[in-house]
């Protein structure tokens, strides 16, 4: 499909470990378009749990480190948020909107959840979470069959795809009930497939440069490899991270790729994990802390969720090994977490993340389910993809991270275009 470049060069011999017993669906390989599949490494291959199999690649060019040093201040820049949209359809009062947290022991599931809420209460709307607890124990469909249930107008969730909650999603479309989603995947899109069918009637739109959650996540990802590079001098070794949602499928596509062009850099190994892996003390901890055992001389770790970085133990597994200065972390989903803003400015392991504003997240979700409650197309919400580090757009700390314009001004903006105070 042309999305990603050839990846030989860096990943060329990167092994996969992990159990990947926790992945909730397992997806024939067969399923797959070829041109999104991602390298299995040469000692290993992919495990039958997961979506990967092995290509054949072309080689890939050797950039200079003045090449990702542009390229980093790209990823810094402010040019790639927009503003709110100026205008909506007008809403009814009293519609039964259901919001479903990918995870509410996670602050990158529970911030847009909460903010979803909040905003849509600004519309006299009557609204309701669920925890979808990453989908152990069927969590995902259990909340959507409640939300049909209890009457729901309308179902917003929260970074869960197509094929982790196939049966609901797919009662709502026959019971015509609105489904919106925040990187949420419909069942046909190739790295989640499960069948041609669509789901969602919309998801939120970004940027004109960065529309889709794909385009968002594949971009942040080629930051945090930019930060990399850059920041070690082009001397990355680093365990990787591979999340089975989507949208950490996508950004470690991009990760991946970005940094097949350093080829002095090294993927130690890549640890494939799923939601159900990720609670404190469960599979994705162990792993971790065994690859930083098993390869002494990993100086980075990269991941897609930053609140898997403090929420799971990576800071402190890192600290154990008393590489709390020279280790480096980057992640490419801010859930805004203030620890980990803190961590980054303290120089505690963690270095760099990819900022979404959580609370403009939340609100962007309400003003799509407008939209869809009014079979109006979607439109573009404004937040695009811009890396914070310390020293850069990094914020105020203490509080949930937000864009420059600031939280405030968002909320305000939103309140207008919906006619409320």
């Amino acid at each position: 499909m042309g999305l990603l470049r050839s990846r030989t060069g860096v990943d060329s011999g990167r092994t996969r470990t992990g159990m990947g017993g926790g992945r909730w669906k397992v997806i024939s390989a067969a399923l797959l378009i070829p041109s999104l599949l991602v390298v299995a490494g040469g000692a290993s291959s992919a495990t039958a749990s997961s979506t990967h199999a092995t290509v054949s690649h072309t080689a890939t060019p050797s950039e200079p480190l003045s090449w990702f040093k542009a390229r980093l201040a790209a990823d810094y820049s402010l040019k790639t948020v927009g503003t709110t949209p100026t205008s909506a359809p007008a809403h009814k009062a009293g519609e039964k909107i259901w919001v479903i947290s990918c995870g509410q022991a996670s602050t990158g599931c529970s911030g847009p959840t909460a903010n979803a809420v909040a905003a849509g209460k600004l519309l006299g709307w009557k609204m309701t979470s669920c925890d979808g607890n990453f989908g152990i124990a069927d969590a995902y469909d259990t909340c959507i069959r409640s939300a049909i249930a209890a009457g729901a107008n309308g179902v917003e969730t929260v970074s869960t795809d197509c094929n982790q909650a196939y049966t609901g999603m797919l009662a709502l479309k026959a019971k015509n009930i609105p489904l919106v989603g925040s990187e949420g995947f419909d069942c046909s899109e190739p790295l989640g497939y499960i069948s041609t069918k669509s789901v969602f009637t919309g998801n939120i739109l970004y940027t004109k440069a960065y529309p889709t959650a794909k385009a968002l996540n594949i971009q942040a990802g080629r930051a945090a490899a930019d930060y990399l590079v850059v920041h070690d001098n082009g001397n990355v070794k680093v365990i990787n991270s591979d999340f089975s949602v989507v949208a950490g499928e996508y950004a470690d596509k991009g990760f991946v790729d970005e940094l097949s062009y350093c080829k002095t850099c090294k993927i130690l190994t890549t640890i494939n994990y799923s939601p159900p892996d990720t609670p404190a003390g469960g599979t994705y901890q162990t792993e971790f802390a065994s690859a930083l055992a098993k390869y002494p001389t990993a100086n980075a770790a990269y991941n897609w969720p930053d609140a898997i970085v403090d929420e799971d133990g990576q800071i402190s597994a890192v600290d154990s090994v008393g590489k709390r200065s020279t280790f480096c972390i980057v992640t490419s989903q801010d859930s805004g977490g203030p620890t980990n803003d803190s961590a980054i400015a303290a120089g505690n392991a963690q270095c760099a993340d990819g900022a979404v504003d959580v609370v403009w997240n939340g609100y962007a979700l309400v003003d799509e389910m407008i939209r869809a409650l009014d079979k109006a197309p979607m439109a573009y919400e404004g937040m695009g993809p811009i890396l914070i580090s310390k020293g850069h757009n990094l914020g105020k700390l203490g509080v949930n991270w937000a864009y420059p314009s600031g939280d405030t001004s968002i909320i305000a903006s939103y309140k207008t275009i919906w006619g409320v105070k």
